[in-house]
């Protein structure tokens, strides 16, 4: 793999246990791997932690079926995010195997600036109680991009996987008006 590829994995993003603060990291960078391990001394994993975990991993027919349905919610909820997004002419750049994508809102903003980007963030956020992670906290060289993080586990009572992703579209639209699609 090089020094440059990391392979990360963690409990409370993999299975929706947030309380559980334990991963693993796969490395072929050895620098990595020695700063890694000395880190790793300070931050040991509890034994009621370990055995915990070891139980969830051990029953394979559990854990096979929590991956098969939570990629499914995944997808559901990606799609209706995508579907939110594209109503108001943002563009949600393409994304697998995770719960967060990026949105380019660049188009929307009324100073291509991350001053703008915060004004526009802050816009969204009171009226229309849409939080998302602004590019330029998470290092985006572009004003405009979005991190949005589309899980959403619960169905609601009517069983609908893109309940949340509806109501998102649903202020989306009222907040910016909905684009013709071609």
């Amino acid at each position: 793999m090089g020094d440059y590829v990391h392979i990360v994995a963690g409990f409370s993003k993999d299975f929706g246990v947030s309380g559980y603060r334990t991963g693993t990291l796969f490395s072929h960078n050895e620098d990595l791997l020695v700063c890694m391990s000395r880190l790793g001394y300070f931050k040991t994993v509890s034994t009621q932690t370990q055995f915990t975990l070891t139980k969830i991993l051990e029953d394979e027919q559990w854990t096979n079926q929590f991956i098969e349905r939570n990629q499914q919610k995944l997808e559901n909820c990606y799609e209706g995010m995508k579907d939110a997004f594209e109503s108001i002419g943002a563009k949600v750049l393409p994304c697998q195997g995770t719960m967060m994508a990026w949105v380019d809102m660049s188009s929307l903003l009324k100073e291509q600036s991350f001053k703008g980007e915060q004004a526009f963030w802050d816009d969204l956020c009171n009226d229309s109680k849409i939080i998302l992670t602004t590019g330029n906290s998470c290092f985006s060289t572009k004003p405009g991009m979005f991190r949005v993080c589309f899980s959403y586990p619960d169905v609601g009572e009517d069983g609908d996987p893109q309940a949340a992703m509806k109501e998102l579209k649903k202020r989306l639209i009222s907040k910016f008006g909905q684009v013709k699609q071609h």
